[in-house]
């Protein structure tokens, strides 16, 4: 764990350059130059995997974004980099963090992102306003779930689209504080699966999609998908031995122990158990 004096802001600052935390601030987009980070997000593939829903769902360039959650801005240039019109949110007004990052990002990126210091339960913007809510690792922030996916509700436009990207789950106490005790930047906020899902449905929005930890690179990324086979793999053969190759051989079961696998990919990530979830504005 990290000094508990230290604020989120001076870890941003600090932990960069300490060799125990260095890899996963650079893996989280937390490294000392922002717009690097910015621009390796745009150039991800997880960002790429979100344009690809973007266009399965029929969102093009030119359409209202508000990036909720913004933190120091990469995922706000990204959407922006790609023509989108985007709004990003952040409670957090620092140049290393929160909004004034974000600042700094479009002036010297020269991209145009509306930047405003608000709450995600008390958004600052009319009625059916947006086509996409998009949140990234920031609903287990709320204080007031529920009322964050309200407020998601109202400002978007009817058959608008909210994508909340890997969002942490857990089970259990033992799970959270294995957790804390590997991340240095996350609070206590973190909810069970079923309590996003109440809290989406309950808004009023339709869940379309929930993608669970091997579903998508999205919520795996910085493994690629070629770590994670390798992982499962390697899962198998401690597992099962010399009857791996008679195991394997049934596809139907090996699909299934993928699936079992699900549970602990985020002993490999690093990053917890992380689900997203599409819904839509009816």
């Amino acid at each position: 764990m990290t000094n508990p004096k230290l604020t989120y802001e001076e870890a941003v600052i600090l932990l960069p350059n300490d060799p125990k935390y260095s890899e996963r601030m650079f893996d989280s987009y937390l490294d000392a130059d922002i717009n690097r980070a910015a621009r390796r997000f745009a150039d991800s593939i997880e960002f790429q995997e979100l344009r690809t829903w973007a266009l399965k769902y029929h969102l093009e360039p030119g359409a209202d974004i508000l990036h909720l959650g913004a933190g120091n801005g990469i995922a706000s240039y990204a959407w922006a980099k790609a023509g989108f019109h985007v709004s990003a949110v952040d409670p957090d007004p620092s140049s290393e963090v929160g909004c004034g990052a974000i600042q700094n990002i479009a002036k010297s990126e020269n991209v145009s992102i509306r930047i405003v210091q608000s709450v995600g339960e008390t958004l600052p913007f009319s009625q059916n306003q947006f086509d996409l809510v998009y949140v990234r690792q920031a609903l287990h922030h709320a204080a007031d779930l529920n009322a964050m996916l309200k407020e998601i509700m109202r400002v978007l436009r009817p058959g608008g689209l909210l994508f909340a990207t890997r969002e942490h789950v857990v089970s259990n106490q033992q799970e959270l504080d294995v957790f804390l005790s590997r991340h240095p930047l996350h609070t206590l906020t973190f909810y069970p699966l079923n309590i996003y899902l109440s809290a989406i449905q309950t808004a009023g929005l339709r869940l379309l999609r929930v993608f669970k930890p091997l579903d998508t690179v999205i919520n795996y990324f910085p493994m690629s998908e070629n770590q994670v086979r390798r992982y499962l793999v390697e899962s198998a053969l401690h597992r099962f031995g010399p009857l791996l190759h008679r195991f394997v051989g049934r596809v139907g079961i090996w699909h299934e122990y993928i699936r079992r696998r699900d549970a602990d990919i985020g002993n490999v990530t690093g990053a917890g158990r992380a689900f997203s979830f599409v819904a839509r504005k009816q």
